[in-house]
């Protein structure tokens, strides 16, 4: 479920399509570095349109939203 990433090592921006890599790649081409990411991947079995979220992947998102709240809870504020 929690997986870290990287940037991709050549990254392609593509106008309104992208993804969490390319746009650590973006950052660190513009900054020089960046941020330490993971991705949270959510279980889905069902992709019709207009469907309803299968029992699947609705306890993958409140599982994800616990996931998120434990780690947002666990950072250090920024200090100025």
């Amino acid at each position: 479920m929690l997986r870290p990433i990287t940037p991709h090592n050549q990254p392609q921006l593509a106008g309104h399509v992208s993804d969490p890599r390319t746009l650590l790649a973006l950052a660190n081409a513009v900054y020089g570095r960046y941020p330490r990411a993971c991705l949270i991947g959510v279980p889905a079995s069902r992709f019709d349109y207009g469907a309803e979220l299968s029992p699947v992947a609705k306890a993958g998102v409140a599982a994800a939203l616990q996931l998120i709240q434990y780690l947002l809870a666990s950072v250090e504020p920024l200090r100025r």
